[in-house]
């Protein structure tokens, strides 16, 4: 699956796939619950205006129920008089001229208004003129006569407040579709005739043609027994056509058929076509049942109109939403955008901060006063803090340098001390073992004269002769001792130098080591951009490290080289005297050589004591030689640490020129 890694990508993708979604939960919503709320809604609006025919229907047919009822009341109350009767009915009947009224009379029993007379009716029929007039035909002797009629026998045991309605019928001579109005009436308690109103079905059909479009369909109405009091479109016949027949014509409403089985009073009944051949399109039927009349209001409502409308709230819902959704997103991916691009921005200095191409001068513009110019702060401040610490590492990388190149001399120079300091010492070492070899030549010599000293005067001279050399040789000796005296006492001297020389470089390996750590401090702080640096200052760190080491262990053999030079002083001081002494002691047998050549057996006696200082100066020297090739060890090993320094100097050096390029670039 394919996911944008830029920011500004995964924006405009998900601009889109919110668009879309969002549309996407609109259709979902008003198909899952706003339709059928709405078809809810359509069908109670259906419903409304199926009741609202039947009440208009109801109030119309009550308005004939009055008048009949009037008419019945009148019967009870007139006396019977023809042509009291022949004055009061008509305008009764007339209603003020309501043309919906076919006519309408009274209907007695026989023998109840006049004794003897079977027949005796008063009806008047609306004639082509509209007018209302009467007739007198249903008297007639030859007719089949009224009391026969079901409008008239239904009567008989039906409410004298109620009307009771016919079912439908077509006038004989009109063709108009009429229903009949019959109430009872009673004189002394005893049904006494009928009183009735005509109604013509013609206005019914205007009324339901009328409003059945309401619902941009259609409406019919059947009577109790099936008649069809009104069906869009059907032909005219001198009969009413039933809605059996009907559906015997037209196949797709048996549907409707089976429903009316299922009707009853206060009940709708709902059915569905899937092809209305009058709509040419699925619809949907509600049957409504009057009460009075038990005559069925079926309201035809095309299914578009149902949910039409749901699909209509839709599409104006996505019309109006998705464009306004589209410029809302716009706006915020335009916002996006600035924001991204001010982004990248602070990103390209940061990246130009971790390459070393940023100016010294150059900082991001704060134009907002928000998360974006608190960025743009922070990198300015980070950015000036970073160029104030490179300058603080050049600066210190200078006197580095400097202090490294004062190092590298004074490292030379030790060098080349410590090597002559070697040879004088090598040169020192000859010099103790000659003095060795003639002091024990001396001792030799002693001895023999202490042996022969008594056999010849010649063998004392020749002694005294001797004496006097040695006298000389133990001079030089004391000279020789005293130079190297001052010799160790002047590499004492250096040595305590070259400790102020190490002091100096472990303050600045210390120093070195503490801007190093701070150095990768920051370099930490800085995250990926200052990974380079930490590497840089890690290796730094690590070469004040070994500096500092270094340091340590030429201090160490230094105090080592120290303290062996003050105890090789000291055996020389101590050497000197004796040589001195000797000295003094050559001088005073070479005296009393000259003073006691008689005196024989008292030279024998010094010669042996002369003898005896002779080892002792021979073993004093011995020691002297075995310390002088230790100082020569030394100095040999001053020399090597001395070449160390120097390499180490100029590592140091290096760092610090690194330390430079590294804030140049």
């Amino acid at each position: 699956m394919f996911l944008p890694t830029r920011i500004s990508q995964r924006l405009t993708m998900g601009s889109v796939v919110l668009l879309l979604l969002t549309g996407l939960a609109v259709f979902g919503v008003m198909s899952l619950r706003g339709q059928p709320r709405v078809v809810a809604a359509s069908q109670e609006l259906i419903e409304q205006t199926g009741s609202s025919i039947v009440r208009q229907l109801a109030l119309k047919l009550a308005s004939i129920e009055g008048i009949t009822l009037s008419l019945a009341h009148l019967a009870e109350v007139l006396p019977h008089e023809q042509a009291l009767y022949l004055n009061s009915l008509p305008n009764l009947i007339d209603n003020n001229g309501d043309l919906t009224i076919a006519g309408g009379g009274i209907w007695p029993e026989p023998d109840k208004f006049v004794a003897g007379s079977i027949r005796h009716s008063f009806f008047w029929a609306r004639g082509s003129d509209n007018l209302l007039a009467y007739s007198d035909d249903y008297n007639a002797p030859s007719g089949p006569g009224y009391h026969n009629d079901p409008w008239y026998t239904g009567a008989r045991t039906s409410s004298v407040s109620q009307c009771l309605w016919s079912e439908a019928y077509q006038d004989l001579v009109t063709k108009v579709a009429m229903v009949t109005c019959s109430v009872p009436y009673r004189l002394t308690g005893t049904f006494a005739g009928v009183a009735t109103i005509d109604l013509k079905l013609d206005d019914l059909a205007k009324f339901l043609t009328e409003h059945g479009n309401v619902t941009d369909g259609y409406a019919f109405a059947l009577d109790q027994a099936g008649n069809i009091l009104h069906f869009p479109e059907t032909n005219k016949s001198d009969t009413l056509l039933r809605f059996t027949d009907l559906v015997g014509q037209l196949p797709w409403l048996a549907p409707v058929e089976t429903a009316l089985k299922q009707t009853s009073i206060n009940k709708v009944v709902s059915v569905s076509l899937n092809k209305d051949g009058r709509l040419n399109q699925a619809s949907e039927v509600s049957l409504f049942v009057m009460p009075d009349t038990g005559w069925v209001i079926g309201l035809v409502t095309p299914k578009t109109r149902v949910t039409g409308l749901a699909r209509e709230l839709t599409f104006d819902i996505l019309l109006f939403l998705l464009p306004l959704l589209a410029i809302l997103l716009s706006l915020a991916w335009l916002s996006g955008k600035k924001l991204l691009a001010q982004l990248e921005e602070t990103t390209d200095q940061i990246a130009s901060l971790g390459s070393g191409s940023l100016g010294a001068n150059v900082e991001l513009q704060i134009q907002r006063d928000d998360e974006i110019g608190a960025l743009r702060r922070a990198v300015n401040t980070y950015a000036g803090t970073l160029r104030a610490m490179l300058d603080l590492i050049t600066q210190e990388a200078k006197k580095i340098q400097f202090e490294a190149t004062q190092l590298s001399g004074l490292s030379r120079k030790l060098a080349q001390r410590a090597e002559q300091q070697r040879l004088e010492s090598a040169q020192l070492a000859a010099a103790i073992t000659q003095m060795s070899s003639s002091a024990m030549e001396v001792a030799n010599n002693t001895n023999d004269c202490a042996a022969t000293a008594q056999s010849s005067l010649i063998v004392v001279r020749e002694g005294q002769t001797r004496v006097a050399a040695s006298n000389t040789s133990i001079e030089a000796l004391s000279g020789e001792i005293a130079n190297a005296t001052k010799v160790i006492s002047q590499l004492a001297q250096d040595s305590q130098k070259v400790g102020a020389v190490l002091d100096v470089i472990k303050a600045i390996s210390e120093q070195t080591n503490l801007l190093a750590l701070n150095a990768a401090i920051e370099a930490a702080r800085a995250g990926d951009q200052g990974r380079g640096f930490a590497v840089v200052a890690d290796e730094v760190r690590t070469l004040a490290g070994r500096t500092q080491d270094s340091a340590n262990e030429i201090s160490t053999m230094i105090n080592a080289l120290q303290s062996a030079s003050r105890l090789a002083v000291q055996a020389m001081q101590a050497g000197e005297s004796r040589t001195v002494h000797a000295v003094a002691e050559a001088e005073g047998a070479a005296n009393s050589l000259s003073s006691t050549v008689q005196s024989f057996d008292d030279i024998s006696q010094r010669a042996q004591q002369i003898a005896l200082a002779a080892q002792q100066q021979s073993q004093v020297t011995q020691e002297i030689n075995e310390l002088a090739v230790r100082i020569n060890s030394i100095s040999e090993d001053n020399s090597l640490d001395a070449t160390a320094l120097d390499v180490l100097s100029l590592e140091m050096q290096k760092l610090s020129d690194r330390l430079i390029n590294i804030n140049r670039a």
